[in-house]
């Protein structure tokens, strides 16, 4: 009976650490979560910020303002580049 309730306690504990291991699992899950939408979102405004310096560059018949979004559409583009390649994990 002694061998019973100890093997039952050790099951118990061994469950309740099972359960404290899932809940920061959990945890982990939502921060991660939480960073892709940061992420979507940024990429979100900077899209729709280069669409109204496109229209607008469209909109004033210049070339030099097209060359001009151009090139700042080259560094936006490089600088994004780096930042995914220096968040993202290695496989």
């Amino acid at each position: 009976m002694i061998y019973l309730n100890i093997i039952q306690i050790f099951l118990l504990l061994f469950i309740i650490f099972k359960i404290y291991k899932m809940g920061q699992e959990l945890d982990d899950l939502k921060a991660a979560v939480a960073k892709v939408t940061e992420v979507d979102q940024s990429a979100v405004t900077l899209l729709n910020g280069l669409k109204a310096k496109l229209d607008a560059a469209i909109a004033s018949g210049d070339p030099a303002a097209l060359t001009a979004l151009s090139s700042e559409l080259g560094s936006d583009t490089q600088g994004l580049a780096d930042a995914v390649t220096a968040n993202t994990p290695s496989a």
